[in-house]
């Protein structure tokens, strides 16, 4: 049996580091409210990848940005709650 106080609830706030395909274009970063960090990198085969450091008010918030992403065609990477952002 889980232990309930390790599972997310997410109906609270929580920072998120959210890792995709492609470069973000800055117009469309402006949609996003609550990004920590931006961050983009080439990888070793020239591919470019956007890290963000965001903060996200509940799931329906965190669907309604990975849908966004996904309607912009940035392929989903991965998705971190509460991760050190220090390397974002």
């Amino acid at each position: 049996m889980a232990n309930e106080t390790s599972i997310p609830k997410f109906s609270y706030p929580g920072l998120y580091s959210i890792r995709v395909s492609g470069k973000i274009q800055k117009d469309l970063l402006e949609y996003f409210q609550g990004i920590e960090k931006s961050v983009v990198e080439v990888n070793d085969t020239g591919n470019s990848i956007t890290h963000l450091a965001i903060n996200i008010r509940d799931q329906a918030e965190l669907i309604g940005l990975l849908n966004m992403l996904y309607e912009w065609q940035h392929v989903l990477i991965s998705v971190k709650l509460g991760e050190n952002y220090s390397t974002v």
